[in-house]
């Protein structure tokens, strides 16, 4: 199965995505927004009246872009705009905004994705150009590794006595990417020539991997001939080539029946295809509309810039609740500049929005709410505290354990001017092999709540098992007060010693001007080995400025804190909104997220099963434990909630095909059958729907002829709506031999 002609070839192949390069003239310091005039909308511009130019009459630096460095990302609508644009300052702007449309974390100053892209574009350049005619990017791996990024496995079988030169790709992805959780992608040279290509197992078929050696061998066993696997004798191969490949390895056999894992001897062939198709479709399910170039095409668009001046401050930590579950805290303190006073009927508020996102080691977004937009009424002696920077903004947010990257964006929307900040976060697992010492963070108090700790009330940011604390940056402290700091030391369950903490305060010169040791007992942890440590140190001081030192004695273990000791202090207003409860459903929900978007899916099961248990009724909670049975594998459970479902809304079209998809999964081919017609009913078939139907068709083997010219008919009616299907030609062609008919249609 070749991917075909790039669209430099092939301009106008809409299922076909692209990709490449940077800002070229990036200004230094900000940030280009388009903004203003409201986009225009698509029927609003005929494209016509703009002349289109060809990728090779642009400048070189526009001509890469476009041929070569986004030639996999970039939609074909995308593309079709830029070779429209009459000028070079409209295609920087075309650049710009293509960038921030991919931004996986809109709001913050730093997009992601970019370097991401153009490390897996050079790697495809490097890795798969050396063995190609041309540039690495060009390849099927290239466009794969481009699209997709590494595979968790990667098999390679250049050299086997049986089979010509294959490799096997296994991936776990994102399924918000619309793919699915779990999938292989094969890569062949066909007849042992050529550069290694994307492999079908419907158009190309498990036997055309064997090498004659192979073929000889599955001929002995009287493999060849036999009926195959799903497509009741449509695809070549049959438990001899099963059996063949799997003596070689047996993610090459299973590989080579269904790119789905788990479906070798049970689904049709033909579900791979989709899985492609969902791959190539990654860029369009991306940026799926294209009104935002419009303004770009007629010149109405304007800029903005946001600089990025404000220098805000923040300290996060990650720590465990009482019930173990794991959780990032912040505070965040932007200079007065950062924060809009505003007046309204005679009264003052403050006004700023927030972003924040936690990611992983691989720079995976976990978590990324929208922006919040904070607005609080302030009294006439907060006004000026406010404008002196004399405030902070608290929250926290559900995490999973591990190191984690928490990145802050605050904005004054008057003034486009915003700060960026990011922390490491290192969130401790419980019950841990060795002594842990957890993140500090520095207090002006802390207390008692005067009750043991409920779990199923709201609780603060910084409410931590039954204390609750004002945290701030980095103090400022008054001379002659105390200092706070709070952290967690986690202990192992054989630990039978006590340990000690020291808190060292030292000058600007380095010199310890306090201390003070604490010790931490076994018998004061919680049941996952946890103690919530608050301790405070006497500031008998001079004013200037000092640092923390915390560490456990005998241990490199230690967190370091900048404190400001001054002679009058103005406490800072804090801005603390009171969070739903862990046990919430709501927020069960966004901890079930968080640690799908981890690959935890199991514990996501876990805590969305407690968020239905909640809430029944919740409707984000009951899509979500669905899509998790999908990612698990687990489609008989899938198919007894989505049969109960579905007798309340027998028309819902997602049900419909989720419950089909299940069916098909367990081999029930003509119940997938009965809710695809059903869907197909609802709606105008699209070339996927039709697929899957043809595909259940022709693996239900109890009415042959009539599920082959039902199975011809789909196919038929989903190559008129895209033509450019190799998977589906090739079943459709196999097809109408079958029957006799000539397969010119």
């Amino acid at each position: 199965m070749r991917l075909g002609q790039s669209p430099c070839e092939s301009a106008t192949q809409a299922t076909r995505p692209r990709l490449r390069r940077a800002l070229g003239a990036a200004l230094v310091g900000c940030l280009m927004v388009v903004v203003g005039v409201a986009p225009a909308a698509a029927q609003e511009v005929s494209l016509e009246q703009y002349t289109e130019l060809r990728p090779r009459d642009l400048p070189d630096r526009y001509r890469a872009w476009i041929s070569e460095e986004v030639v996999w990302i970039i939609t074909a609508p995308e593309r079709e705009i830029f070779l429209r644009l009459d000028s070079d300052e409209k295609r920087e702007r075309f650049i710009e905004t293509f960038w921030l449309r991919r931004d996986p974390t809109p709001g913050t100053p730093q997009n992601e994705y970019l370097p991401i892209h153009y490390e897996r574009l050079a790697y495809a350049n490097y890795q798969f150009g050396r063995a190609a005619p041309g540039p690495g990017w060009r390849t099927d791996m290239g466009r794969m590794h481009i699209l997709l990024g590494e595979p968790e496995t990667r098999n390679q079988f250049h050299n086997d006595s049986a089979v010509y030169p294959v490799e096997v790709w296994f991936y776990q992805m994102d399924p918000r990417l619309g793919v699915p959780t779990f999938f292989y992608l094969v890569f062949w040279r066909e007849q042992g020539m050529g550069e290694f290509e994307l492999y079908s197992p419907a158009a190309d078929g498990p036997e055309s991997l064997l090498n004659p050696s192979g073929r000889d061998m599955v001929r002995r066993s009287g493999g060849i001939g036999q009926q195959g696997f799903g497509l009741g004798g449509l695809v070549e191969g049959g438990p001899e080539t099963y059996d063949a490949l799997r003596l070689i390895h047996p993610d090459l056999a299973a590989a080579a029946f269904s790119l789905i894992p788990g479906e070798a001897l049970l689904g049709s062939p033909l579900r791979s295809d989709i899985v492609i198709s969902d791959i190539l479709e990654i860029p369009d399910r991306m940026v799926p509309t294209i009104e935002w170039a419009y303004p770009i095409l007629t010149g109405a668009a304007e800029t903005e810039v946001r600089f990025d001046t404000l220098g805000i401050e923040s300290r996060a930590i990650g720590w465990l609740d009482p019930a173990g579950r794991p959780f990032v805290s912040y505070a965040a303190r932007p200079p007065g500049a950062g924060v809009n006073v505003g007046e309204h009927e005679g009264s003052s508020y403050m006004t700023f929005e927030v972003a924040s996102y936690l990611l992983d080691s691989s720079q995976r977004v976990l978590e990324g709410p929208p922006p919040r937009l904070i607005q609080t009424q302030l009294g006439e002696d907060q006004v000026d505290r406010v404008r002196k920077g004399s405030m902070l903004y608290v929250s926290r947010i559900p995490a999973v354990t591990g190191e984690l990257q928490l990145e802050l964006m605050i904005e004054n929307n008057v003034s486009r001017e915003y700060g960026e900040v990011g922390a490491s976060v290192r969130v401790p697992a419980p019950n841990p092999l060795v002594v842990t010492l957890g993140q500090a963070i520095l207090c002006v108090g802390g207390r008692p709540m005067g009750q043991a700790y409920d779990p199923f009330v709201a609780q603060l940011p910084f409410q931590i098992g039954q204390l609750a604390m004002t945290p701030t940056i980095d103090g400022p402290f008054v001379v002659g007060g105390q200092l706070y700091v709070f952290h967690q030391v986690l202990l192992p369950s054989t630990q039978n010693d006590p340990v000690r903490v020291n808190y060292t305060l030292s000058d600007a010169d380095g010199a310890t001007v306090a201390s003070k040791q604490v010790e931490v007992r076994p018998s004061q942890t919680d049941r996952f080995g946890v103690v919530n440590q608050l301790t405070a140190l006497a500031l008998d001081v001079p004013p200037g400025s000092y640092s923390l030192r915390v560490d456990l004695e005998g241990s490199d273990a230690r967190e370091v804190l900048p404190v400001e000791v001054r002679t009058r202090v103005e406490r800072a207003i804090v801005h603390a909104a009171a969070l739903p409860p862990a046990t919430d459903a709501g927020a069960l929900v966004r901890r079930a997220a968080v640690m799908r978007a981890a690959g935890d899916l199991e514990s996501a099961l876990v805590v969305i099963s407690d968020a239905l248990r909640r809430d029944p009724e919740r409707y984000d909670a009951e899509q979500m434990h669905y899509d998790l049975l999908r990612d698990l594998g687990r489609q008989e459970e899938l198919e007894i909630l989505l049969e109960a479902r579905i007798v309340d809304a027998p028309h819902d079209i997602d049900l419909l095909l989720q419950l089909a998809e299940a069916k098909a999964r367990q081999a029930k081919h003509y119940d997938a059958i009965r809710f695809y017609e059903r869907a197909v009913l609802e709606r105008s078939a699209s070339p996927e729907l039709l697929n899957a139907l043809a595909a259940e068709y022709l693996a239900d083997t109890d009415d042959l002829v009539d599920n082959l010219e039902r199975a011809i008919e789909l196919l038929t009616r989903s190559l008129e709506i895209d033509s450019e299907q190799a998977g589906p030609r090739a079943t459709l062609e196999r097809a109408l031999a079958q029957t006799g008919q000539n397969d010119e249609s």
